[in-house]
């Protein structure tokens, strides 16, 4: 009796084995699938998607910017046309700075050499 419980259990054990290895390999097939439609997607597709900020530039909160003008800054700033000299800056001016936007484009400006000279902020309307 005790060599066909066995038995039954590894033949229990083989097919859920087999069904494991079906299933795999049927969702393999699916993967496939789908990687192969969207590469017939891409390459019927003369534009592909990008996003809508240069790579350069990042949608920033206006938290987010008075958090950082609370930090040290390590670059000379503009807020909506408003230039702050990280020499000139302190804690005491932030109120000045008139940071109405609840969210801001930033983006860099450079040198001829390619160094980041100031950081910019535009807000969005």
């Amino acid at each position: 009796m005790e060599h066909i419980n066995k038995l039954i259990y590894n033949v229990f054990a083989g097919l859920l084995f087999c069904l494991g290895v079906a299933v795999f390999v049927h969702e393999l097939s699916i993967y496939n699938k789908l990687i192969d439609a969207a590469k017939a997607e891409i390459n019927r597709k003369d534009v592909l998607y990008s996003q809508a900020n240069p790579p350069d530039q990042e949608i920033v909160t206006g938290s987010k910017l008075i958090a950082t003008l609370l930090q040290t800054m390590d670059y000379d700033m503009m807020i909506d046309g408003t230039i702050i000299r990280r020499s000139e800056h302190t804690l005491d001016r932030m109120n000045s700075y008139s940071i109405n936007a609840a969210y801001y484009n930033k983006g860099y400006l450079y040198d001829p050499m390619g160094n980041i000279i100031m950081v910019t902020y535009t807000g969005i309307p």
